[in-house]
């Protein structure tokens, strides 16, 4: 204790050699002063003082100097009880200085007594206990962190601009298939005009490969299956005319008969004319040719025909194809006849298709002319859209930085704002917790305040405190009411 009484009982501070006696229990104190600590008194030996006092520290007593004189170890009275209070203000309240744990039937007792008092406990030995964060470090730091994220927000309004660049894709995709089918129409139109410039090559090549070449694939015209017709039967007469002039030529290839009277027949192998010819026929026996009267007979059926046949080694076989050549030879000027005429007709028929294929061509080529022209004027238009979207992404993309530019400007000063709002409103205020936690101070009532040794802790619930120098924890508590 800082003070003992003298025998007069009068309050006094210690000093070397001096002897004095306690306030409260009235038993022999010494006073010891030594070089290091503060100088204070001891009692003599164990003595039945106040039951509330702990063991007094250099703590202690450091603290209590920090006070007036008058407000230090005061004795408290009341309903019988007494008890010495560190501090007591002159406003009528304690200061219990608290350094080793205590109970919180402890704690009860105490507060009930002394009704206005203030706790401050010794953190030396526990502060490692704490987690402390600043609050304004935390909300400094929430702060910005909200702040960049809405500024990254603010900033990121490329979704803002993807109904823009679809328009743009949509218009540049409409360009890309007009540009095909312009190449695609351009490409009929060039076959078109090559054709027009070489049409009695290309005309030749079309009627060689049957009227179907396939840069005029759609070309369509009643003549085609004329023509058809008509070169089918040029073909057909054709092939007959050969085939009738091989008759006349083989006719013309049997050996003329010599005999007196059948200067018209010819010498015929049995197997080279058909039975049903028979009275066309003679036959001679072979023995009787070099005579002066060879031995002609008359063949009377086709089975005497075959039957001379069968004996063809004694008979020779003549026939009269006088008429049957004749018959040959005006059929095969029929024939002819009508392939000239066939021909002829085919002349025509490609004269009038190929004034038919030209005008078509002319006509075609108009139309397409028409066709690539309009999807000319439909890209130029599109291209020009195609700008005007990306004029309008420029525009929109220029405004979006320009209200970017001034949302963030507004966010940032509304933020420097708040970070001196919040400099202003929780400088000095922590939130806490417990490594371990240490459940005894949860039942105090009265106002506690922890020493960290630089500077005081004041628990303001159960995870804040507020930061205090000593000295303004000095003031208040003269200031308390």
């Amino acid at each position: 204790m800082l003070y003992a009484k003298d025998e007069r009982n009068n309050k006094i501070k210690p000093y070397k050699g001096r002897i004095a006696k306690c306030p409260y229990c009235h038993e022999k104190v010494i006073a010891v002063c030594g070089e290091i600590n503060i100088h204070h008194w001891r009692h003599d030996r164990s003595a039945d003082c106040d039951p509330w006092k702990e063991h007094e520290t250099e703590w202690h007593r450091e603290w209590k100097q920090e006070f007036p004189e008058g407000w230090r170890e005061s004795i408290i009275l009341k309903n019988g009880e007494k008890h010495i209070a560190d501090v007591h203000t002159d406003r009528g309240v304690v200061l219990e200085l608290q350094n080793s744990s205590i109970s919180t039937s402890t704690i009860r007792i105490r507060e009930n007594f002394y009704d206005k008092m203030i706790w401050l406990v010794n953190a030396d030995y526990f502060k490692d206990n704490f987690m402390i964060r600043s609050e304004v470090t935390s909300r400094l730091r929430k702060l910005k962190y909200n702040y960049e994220y809405q500024i990254n927000d603010i900033s990121d309004y490329d979704d803002r601009l993807e109904e823009r660049r679809e328009d743009i894709r949509k218009v540049g995709q409409k360009i890309e298939s007009l540009q095909r089918k312009l190449e695609w129409e351009q490409d009929k139109l060039d076959k078109f005009q090559k054709f027009k410039e070489n049409f009695e090559e290309r005309f030749e090549i079309y009627i060689n490969s049957g009227c179907y070449l396939s840069e005029i694939w759609d070309f369509e015209s009643e003549i085609i299956p004329k023509l058809k017709n008509i070169k089918t039967e040029i073909e057909e007469t054709e092939s007959e005319i050969l085939f009738q002039g091989k008759k006349v030529d083989k006719i013309n290839g049997f050996s003329s008969v010599a005999i007196s009277g059948y200067e018209s027949y010819r010498y015929v192998g049995f197997n080279e004319i058909s039975a049903n010819f028979y009275n066309l026929c003679k036959v001679v026996k072979k023995d009787t040719i070099n005579s002066f009267f060879p031995e002609v007979s008359d063949l009377k059926s086709e089975l005497e025909f075959s039957r001379r046949a069968y004996s063809q080694n004694q008979y020779l076989l003549i026939a009269d194809l006088t008429e049957n050549l004749s018959y040959i030879n005006n059929t095969l000027s029929d024939l002819q006849q009508k392939s000239d005429s066939l021909k002829g007709e085919l002349v025509l028929k490609h004269q009038q298709l190929k004034s038919e294929l030209l005008n078509w061509l002319a006509n075609e080529i108009l139309i397409q002319e028409d066709k690539t022209y309009a999807v000319k004027q439909k890209i130029d238009k599109k291209l020009i859209e195609h700008q005007e979207c990306i004029d309008d992404l420029n525009s929109e993309n220029k405004m979006l930085e320009q209200e970017s530019e001034t949302l963030q400007k507004m966010l940032k000063e509304d933020c420097q704002k708040k970070e001196v709002e919040i400099k202003r409103t929780h400088k000095g205020f922590y939130t806490f917790q417990w490594k371990h936690r240490r459940k005894t101070w949860d039942f105090a009532e009265k106002p506690l305040f922890l020493d960290f040794g630089t500077h005081i802790f004041r628990v303001i619930s159960e995870d804040r405190l507020q930061k205090l120098s000593i000295s303004d924890f000095i003031q208040i508590i003269k200031s308390w009411q």
